[in-house]
């Protein structure tokens, strides 16, 4: 029974049973049922938060092998200017000295 059931079973015997059943039974049955309640809530929230965790883990999956990409396309491109300024280098004359 979740706790929503058990809440509405102790709603409906309070009306049926509330005098026969004692205050204070009541309260410790009402309060069991509160707690139930939370607890649900916050499985609920933690089922979410890991929900959200494993979304923000597959995002910074896919930007990180995004920015080895881009990474990669840079060093490509300092490679072949490191090239090019060797080329220029070996073509360029000999500045003369006065």
């Amino acid at each position: 029974m979740n706790p929503a059931e058990v809440l509405s079973h102790l709603k409906h015997l309070e009306g049926l049973y509330g005098a026969t059943l004692g205050e204070p039974k009541y309260e410790a049955v009402h309060h069991v049922a509160q707690q139930q309640e939370q607890i649900s809530s916050l499985s609920a929230s933690l089922a979410r938060s890991q929900q959200d965790r494993r979304q923000l883990e597959t995002s910074l999956i896919i930007a990180d092998q995004g920015l080895q990409v881009e990474l990669d396309i840079l060093r490509q491109r300092v490679s072949e200017l490191e090239a090019e300024n060797a080329q220029l280098r070996q073509g360029a004359e000999p500045l003369e000295s006065e």
